[in-house]
């Protein structure tokens, strides 16, 4: 760490308190994230718990059958799942509930060789 990004504690206080992660704080000073956290410590502050899961509502039969229809229509099942809003797996599991048989995976306009 140079002395020029040493950290002093009411600064490093101050910015855990404002919302900056240990991560962050640790990156931005050259630290760990095991020694941020050590060094926030000394300093008194009060560490955070960790965040609440979110948790999205499930996936309806109406919304699956529209994944379903872009799907078959030939949409990836990425860029069904950027736009429901969900994860890949999502998607793909709500497809494969529905009875959908997925494409082979790969480039999407393969040339035949």
């Amino acid at each position: 760490m140079s002395p020029e990004s040493q950290p002093d504690g009411p600064t490093l206080r101050k910015a855990y308190e404002d919302g900056a992660s240990i991560s962050r704080l640790g990156a931005k000073h050259g630290l760990g994230y095991g020694p941020m956290r050590r060094l926030l410590h000394a300093t008194g502050v009060t560490m955070r718990q960790g965040t609440a899961k979110v948790v999205s509502p499930p996936i309806t039969p109406e919304q699956a059958q529209q994944m379903v229809t872009a799907y078959e229509d030939g949409a990836t099942v990425q860029e069904i799942a950027d736009a429901a809003g969900r994860t890949y797996d999502v998607a793909r599991r709500a497809m494969l509930r529905c009875g959908v048989e997925l494409r082979q995976g790969g480039p999407r306009n393969q040339q035949a060789l």
